[in-house]
């Protein structure tokens, strides 16, 4: 039987990112971020309340390079991921179980703080294939096909 294990979360990150490399030279990027869902209060129904979880991120090379580069504490992100569960023993000697989110894919929706603008909105970094499978980042899109008016359709249907 196939299974999936898919996250995807919209949230902001809560801190901002520090990128750091592993003894054999990759880099890696682990991030939190922040959803937050409104959510009636118990005690008193006609209020409403802020429910903040928080996720733990964990990306690498590329990816981890771009997000470190292109935000902040605060950035609004878009994440596709998978769910691991580990163990790990901490300084203090107990053993702590955490869980990370994978990234597979990530976008950055709302850009730095302090660049006075937004418009990371749908950007992708620069390491994915741009058209035509080069990754020349001179490369021109492909041209628009000519979409002039549709041809007449002469047909016999009823309706």
């Amino acid at each position: 039987m196939a299974s999936l294990n898919k996250v995807i979360l919209v949230g902001n990150l809560g801190r901002d990112p520090e990128l750091k490399s592993t003894p054999s030279g990759a880099k890696v990027l682990d991030i939190s971020i922040a959803t937050t869902e409104r959510i009636r209060d118990k005690d008193n129904r006609e209020q409403w309340v802020d429910q903040t979880e928080w996720h733990r991120l964990v990306m690498w090379n590329q990816t981890a390079e771009y997000i470190a580069r292109n935000t902040r504490k605060g950035s609004t992100v878009y994440v596709e991921g998978k769910l691991r569960y580990r163990k790990f023993t901490g300084q203090d000697g107990i053993e702590k179980n955490t869980t990370d989110i994978l990234v597979d894919n990530i976008s950055v929706l709302g850009g730095r703080a302090d660049s006075g603008n937004n418009n990371f909105v749908g950007e992708q970094p620069q390491y994915q294939k741009s058209y035509g499978g080069n990754n020349n980042n001179n490369t021109a899109k492909p041209e628009a096909e000519n979409f002039g008016e549709a041809p007449a359709v002469t047909d016999d249907l009823p309706f």
